[in-house]
């Protein structure tokens, strides 16, 4: 009954976050990967809109994304208040106040990302409310959250990218198992 929609980070194929996507999927979720044009999430921004729309089965939805795909996330939540219940940035920050939307909220990130600044800015971190989880990947980067290369400006990571994605299903999992502790 609890479903999650993964927007892809700036210009990476959704296949880079099936791995992950499988591995939260196997722990009882629905998780679906959406894919946007140009593998530009901001030009779809609705786009989990149809994944809700097609499974009226799913009554709790949490929205998230990498990079570009969560601050795009945050702008879905913004324009559809009171439709998801909870958020997953990994290592993405909200380019919308959602402080009262009620939200449950992970903010997951790799220690050696050069977005962290932008992660922890306060100006940031006020948008996301009350109910908020920090996980910090000790070791990790920003391109390690999907499976691709090529990230430019992105200081090599310290830790596996298996290591790391394990860091990012888990956290991801544990957000869903509070949306699911919390609805009626």
């Amino acid at each position: 009954t609890i479903g999650l929609v993964l927007y892809t980070g700036g210009k990476v194929p959704p296949a880079a976050y099936a791995p992950s996507a499988r591995a939260i999927a196997e722990q009882g979720y629905l998780v679906a990967i959406v894919p946007a044009p140009f593998n530009l999430a901001i030009l779809d921004a609705d786009a989990a809109d149809r994944v809700i729309e097609d499974h009226p089965e799913i009554t709790t939805w949490a929205v998230g994304g990498h990079s570009l795909g969560g601050a795009t996330a945050s702008l879905f939540i913004d324009g559809h208040p009171g439709v998801v219940d909870g958020l997953a940035l990994w290592a993405s920050y909200s380019s919308a106040d959602l402080s009262t939307d009620d939200l449950h909220v992970l903010s997951v990130y790799g220690s050696l990302d050069a977005g962290v600044a932008s992660y922890t800015d306060p100006a940031n971190l006020v948008k996301l409310g009350s109910a908020v989880t920090v996980d910090v990947i000790d070791g990790g980067n920003h391109e390690q959250m999907g499976w691709y290369t090529g990230q430019p400006n992105d200081p090599p990571a310290t830790i596996s990218r298996q290591e790391q994605q394990d860091r990012v299903v888990a956290a991801t999992v544990a957000l869903l198992q509070d949306l699911g502790t919390a609805s009626p």
